[in-house]
């Protein structure tokens, strides 16, 4: 708080950009705590488990969703530390900027 403080943002913009952040962390905990949970229950990591729903390419190769298609044709990686990173950025450019206006 003390940073957004020294930001000069009011006291209500202030608390919304720390709440957001607080959520942005926590959001990426919970999830990395279903994903641990998940590959104790199942003894696959996700990336495994994929592996194992043949459903899923049936549907990314039906048609009906190009853009989950394009993604597929170009590869993607999740990453939740990159994830992670890449929301905090956002995030931090976006406070950034409302300071500007503050």
């Amino acid at each position: 708080l003390g940073a957004l403080r020294d930001l000069g943002l009011p006291a209500q913009r202030m608390m919304y950009a720390h709440l957001t952040l607080i959520g942005h962390i926590r959001t990426t905990a919970l999830n990395l705590l279903s994903e641990r949970r998940a590959e104790e229950d199942t003894g696959l990591t996700a990336d495994e488990w994929v592996d194992t729903q043949p459903d899923l390419l049936d549907v990314v190769s039906s048609g009906r969703f190009p853009a989950l298609a394009h993604v597929a044709e170009q590869g993607f990686d999740y990453d939740i530390d990159a994830l992670f990173e890449y929301g905090l950025a956002r995030l931090l450019d976006g406070i950034a900027t409302d300071a500007g206006r503050a």
